[in-house]
Order: structure tokens, then sequence, then C-alpha cells
């Protein structure tokens, strides 16, 4: 297990000492190509926030060896796919049925959730927060965004969340 790994232990072990839980459905498991994309559900003190989640393609698990692909250069059942840069048709196929989306995890739904929601803690303004991330205050997917952010923040209050000591458990992550 290398330090990311055992980073990402300690603070799911953290979250869940705090109450925190995660509860997850797969709404799109995604492809090689395509990310996969989760309804999640965090829950706190009797208390729920439901946000989506997206995982990246590349992460992705092995269900089985894939027939004809060389295990070496792409893992085993049960491991992340690694990643090869050029993928024959076949390997493409292969990846594709052979492999199924990574399931989020409690800390890092809670890390993007907490990140979306440090941009709007302060009270910050729709347009100063358009100045801080580099949009356009007259944009529809930019006001989207920003109160899709308030929610999450809105949220989190109501789970209880220590914004304080979730920066500081999020420090290294």
């Amino acid at each position: 297990m290398n330090y990311d790994d055992c980073l990402q232990t300690d603070i799911a072990k953290t979250l869940a000492e705090s109450g925190y839980a995660l509860s997850f459905t797969c709404d799109n498991p995604g492809s090689r190509t395509e990310s996969s994309v989760w309804t999640c559900t965090l829950s706190r003190n009797g208390a729920e926030l439901v946000v989506p989640y997206t995982k990246g393609c590349g992460l992705r698990i092995w269900k089985r060896r894939p027939f004809g692909v060389d295990s070496r250069s792409c893992g085993k059942p049960g491991e992340r796919v690694s990643s090869k840069t050029r993928l024959t048709v076949f390997e493409a196929e292969a990846l594709d049925h052979a492999t199924r989306a990574e399931p989020p995890t409690l800390d890092e739904v809670l890390w993007s959730v907490h990140l979306d929601a440090s941009g709007v803690r302060h009270g910050q303004s729709f347009e100063d927060w358009c100045a801080e991330y580099g949009s356009d205050d007259d944009s529809i997917k930019a006001r989207a965004a920003f109160d899709a952010c308030r929610d999450e923040w809105s949220g989190l209050v109501r789970l209880g969340a220590d914004f304080d000591a979730l920066d500081l458990l999020f420090e290294d992550y």
C-alpha cells in the first residue's frame, strides 16, 4: 500500500468515526472512454445530502481477466485497470466487457463536496465567486454551478459538518 492509499484509508476511517456514511447508486457505468455517473447520499446524524458524482473513465476495476489481453500490462481481477496509451480494437472491446466502474468512496465524495462548498462558505457573492474561479458572471451555466455549490454548502451545514476540521483532514488529500 502506498502513501496515498494509506492517507485515504485514514481519512475514510476518521470520517466514519465522525458519523459520516455514504450510499450510492450507479446511474451510468461508463466505459473506457466515458465517465461513470453516480448518485451519492452522504448521511450523518439523521440528515442526508444527495449529490451527483462522476468518476473518470480511467477509474475502472477488472471483473475478470480479459481473454487475449496481456494481464501483465493490464492488471488482475479486483485491481484498477492500468493505463495503457495504445490499445488494439480487440483490447479496447475486452476492456469494456471485462471491467466495471470503480464505485465512489466516502472520502472522495466528501472531499469533492467540501471543495465545492468551500467556494461559497464565507458568503461570497455570485460576482466574487465568478472572479475567483474565472467564470463569466453573465453565464447561466456559471450561475447554475454557483447555486449547486451553495446547495452543497447548506447540505454540509445540515449534516453538522465542521468545515475547519474538514479543512485539516483534507489538507494533504
